[in-house]
């Protein structure tokens, strides 16, 4: 085992009280340069324990108990034993390093000193025909060996006290300014902007530019619910009406299209549509399954988008209740985008309102149901003091063409196109 020799350094190389207060500062970068999202997406009490065993210190402590002594014999010239190496073997806990500390009451030792792993070494030479005061003098030695440790562990536990104090009180200090700037935030409202250079803008009906900015993820009992106004979806709602208005434009591509590709057609103009207030240029809509959209906010979601193709009300019943139920909704709206190949909207469109009212989690219905959507709050599930915003709108989509000929393409009166609408192909 290596082994390290301290005769020239031990209680004197470093100032135990500067190396504690560079200590406090690394302590108080690493408290004010956490992540925001670790810090108030981790339990406080669970970053203060962490914080205080990563900056505690650990003095040394002599297991003075656990002492073991080994000897062998130096031999003069003449092959005479002139005297005994006596090595003193003491195990000790904490931070070898701490063994360089200046200690105010150290005036030296007259032996040898190692460290060999967790232990502390101390070499005497004890000659012939003094072996009963070698006891005294090993005695004498380790007594101010732990003087000199009683005094460095004397700084080092006041030190040690305030980390508690200083910890909590910084942690519990930058949540609540933390909480404080994201609450105002959301009361000013403070929108995210369209794209400066859409292009969706020729494609699509324009819509408003603002959706509200979210706060970053937090922990669930302290940050805003994640809410949506009714006037932010419906600017959501224009956008992906828009995009299926323009699908409607080549039926056969309609006709074919799954909930996977519709997934990613729609997501195209959301994302060309909207950008995070803060410059940030990762897409705000993105994918979370292969019929599901959302809207992020930190590391949750403020909105859930699913697309699904009609079948009976029992299926819809089913894929909204996984969408309700889905790790991600905390917090979040959900609209359900369903497409019904059926002669018209209004049979499936009354089977979801009869479905979803008759539903144990409804709480109420929108008063006024237009005639291709309506709206719901529902209970979380889990959750009986919280509730979620449910919307549903309904798409008519082409049935699919037996064979492999094309549908015969109509003009569509009510459309007016552009040039640019005229050269998308789809």
């Amino acid at each position: 085992m290596s082994a390290h020799v301290l005769q020239d350094e031990l209680f004197s190389t470093f100032d135990p009280r500067e190396r504690l207060d560079n200590q406090r500062s690394r302590l108080d970068e690493a408290l004010a340069t956490l992540d925001e999202h670790r810090l108030l997406n981790t339990a406080p009490n669970s970053l203060i324990d962490y914080f205080i065993a990563a900056y505690r210190i650990e003095p040394p402590a002599l297991r003075r108990h656990e002492w073991q002594a080994e000897t062998d014999d130096h031999a003069d010239f003449e092959g005479n034993a002139a005297s005994h190496r006596l090595d003193i073997d003491i195990p000790f806990d904490g931070d070898a390093e701490w063994f360089g500390a200046q200690a105010g009451p150290w005036t030296g030792t007259s032996g040898a000193v190692r460290i060999s792993g967790q232990s502390l070494v101390l070499t005497f030479e004890i000659k012939r025909g003094a072996e009963q005061a070698a006891r005294a003098l090993i005695d004498r030695e380790v007594n101010e060996i732990e003087k000199a440790l009683a005094w460095i562990r004397q700084e080092v536990n006041a030190y040690n006290d305030s980390l508690q104090l200083t910890v909590e009180t910084t942690i519990q200090t930058r949540r609540q300014q933390i909480l404080a700037h994201q609450e105002l935030i959301a009361s000013l409202g403070i929108p995210l902007r369209k794209h400066s250079d859409s292009s969706v803008d020729r494609l699509i009906t324009p819509v408003p530019k603002t959706l509200p900015a979210f706060p970053p993820m937090s922990n669930e009992a302290e940050l805003p619910e994640l809410t949506l106004t009714p006037d932010h979806i419906g600017q959501i709602i224009d956008t992906l009406s828009g995009a299926i208005r323009l699908l409607s434009h080549s039926p056969s591509l309609y006709a074919s299209i799954n909930e996977e590709r519709l997934r990613d057609y729609v997501l195209v103009p959301l994302n060309g549509q909207f950008e995070y207030a803060d410059g940030n240029n990762q897409d705000i809509f993105e994918t979370l399954g292969h019929s599901t959209i959302g809207l992020r906010s930190g590391v949750r979601f403020a909105l859930l988008v699913q697309l699904l193709f009609w079948t009976n009300a029992k299926a819809f019943t089913q894929v909204a209740e996984q969408v309700l139920n889905h790790p991600l909704c905390r917090g979040a709206s959900i609209m359900l985008l369903v497409f019904s190949r059926t002669r018209t909207i209004s049979r499936p469109l009354n089977d979801i309102r009869s479905a979803m009212s008759a539903h144990p989690l409804c709480i109420s219905a929108a008063n006024e149901q237009p005639e291709d959507s309506c709206s719901f709050t529902l209970q979380r599930p889990g959750a009986p003091d919280h509730s979620v915003h449910l919307c549903v709108r309904i798409f008519k989509a082409p049935k699919a063409k037996p064979g492999p000929a094309r549908a015969k393409r109509t003009t569509h009166k009510n459309t007016t196109i552009s040039q640019t609408q005229a050269r998308f192909d789809f």
